[in-house]
């Protein structure tokens, strides 16, 4: 019997053991896969940082770490994204929110400024409830995203806004107009004979025309309400 029971506390203490070393490996792994991620990844509790990985400390324009530790998110914000993220923050804190998401600007350095998406939401760290934050670098991303919007409201050939950049201005400033009393003027201007002139001198030089028309309607423009744009063939408005 006292054999068995040797035995018994034998197995239980090994077991222990092997749990506690597969803990460990487990945590190991994590710990590697965090120091290797490309994006930040960090532990917030009481408005400041209190872990984050390399790469997280170079995307907020540090060396190492431990130049972050201990300070708060908003100091590498952009202030127009301060009082979002730290009602955010203190949300999923407050479990009003399990998880959340949002796209900030975060100031690298003086030069450089990043579109970073966070990913933000709870976790237990050492026995104690923290925020984990995720960030990832969307610039590249934003930049593709805005050049595609430029083109779609850009007229090709004379690099003017478009008819649809222009009804998107113009509802616009319609509304601030009616708000604020006030007038708004619009001229629907035409050239004249551009058939018969494109019908002598060809496409091309037609294409000059319209080029040279639509920089000297340009510096026409001197308030920044203003918009000149190409309503269609030989018509700007």
């Amino acid at each position: 019997l006292n054999s068995d029971k040797l035995y018994i506390s034998i197995h239980n203490a090994l077991s222990k053991q092997r749990i506690l070393n597969e803990l460990h490996e487990t945590e190991e792994r994590y710990h590697k896969l965090v120091e290797l991620s490309p994006d930040l990844i960090a532990l917030y509790s009481n408005k400041e940082f209190r872990y984050i990985n390399a790469a997280g400390a170079h995307m907020l324009g540090r060396s190492t770490p431990e130049e972050i530790i201990g300070k708060s998110i908003e100091t590498f914000l952009l202030p127009d994204y301060r009082t979002k993220t730290r009602v955010m923050l203190e949300n999923i804190e407050q479990l009003k929110e399990v998880e959340s998401s949002l796209e900030v600007k975060i100031i690298r350095d003086s030069n450089l400024i990043l579109d970073v998406e966070l990913l933000i939401m709870p976790v237990f760290y050492l026995g104690e409830p923290v925020l984990q934050i995720v960030g990832r670098d969307i610039t590249k991303h934003k930049n593709r995203q805005q050049k595609l919007i430029s083109i779609t409201l850009t007229d090709e050939l004379t690099q003017i806004p478009n008819r649809r950049k222009f009804f998107e201005h113009a509802e616009m400033h319609w509304k601030i107009a009616e708000r604020q009393k006030q007038h708004v003027a619009i001229l629907m201007i035409d050239i004249d004979h551009f058939k018969m002139y494109n019908d002598t001198y060809g496409h091309q030089e037609g294409d000059k025309c319209l080029i040279s028309v639509a920089l000297t309607l340009l510096e026409t423009l001197n308030r920044p309400g203003d918009i000149l744009a190409r309503y269609g063939g030989e018509e700007f408005i």
